[in-house]
This record gives C-alpha cells, structure tokens and sequence, in this order.
C-alpha cells in the first residue's frame, strides 16, 4: 500500500514461480523479491533472473531477514538487499535510487 501511495504500479506474486511469470508478462522496472518464497526461493529466482538476457538487468531489492547476506556472491549486477526489518523511507530511496540508475545507464548495442 505505501508503495500504491507513492504513485507505483505494484503487482504481487504468492510465489516465485508466479513471479517469474509476472516479470515475464509484464517487465518491471524494479522488483522486490523476498528469500523465502513457497515453489522457489528467492535466490532461485534472482538466479532464474541473471541467467535471462531479457531480465538481468532489472534491478532487484532482495528482502530478508538472514543478517549478512550483503555479502553473498548471487547479488550481481543492479541488486542490493534490504534486511528486516526496515524502514519504510530507506526501501523508498532504494527503490528509487534503483530506478534512476537503470534509466540513467547507457544503453547497450546488440
């Protein structure tokens, strides 16, 4: 709801699979993606992500409670973790400091 309040277009997924589904359908610019999901973890997602040229550069906020996972070697390219709990003004600057670094990359040929 908060991010709806702030003029995002916000689309859920019950699992990871759907997730996929839903980034597949319908590309975001950012997406929030939480560890532990039911069918796939987040991790598997985010590596179902990478390994697709059509979706690896879609910034992802992994969300989780694991203490520590900022280091872990899946966040490649535009990813970051946001650990929980957090504040909801910090997740709001991420978000968009995500999407301002995607808008403002160069774009590639090929």
């Amino acid at each position: 709801m908060v991010l709806e309040d702030e003029g995002y277009t916000v689309e859920l997924a019950s699992d990871g699979r759907k997730a996929l589904e839903s980034v597949a359908a319908n590309r975001p610019d950012v997406i929030l993606l939480d560890v532990m999901m039911p069918n796939m973890s987040g991790t598997q997602v985010l590596k179902e992500l990478q390994d697709d040229s059509r979706t690896a550069d879609i910034p992802v906020l992994i969300m989780t409670a694991i203490n520590g996972m900022a280091g872990g070697r899946i966040l490649n390219g535009p990813n970051e973790v946001v650990e929980k709990p957090f504040d909801v003004h910090d997740l709001l600057n991420k978000i968009a400091l995500a999407m301002f670094r995607v808008k403002d990359a160069p774009e590639h040929l090929g």
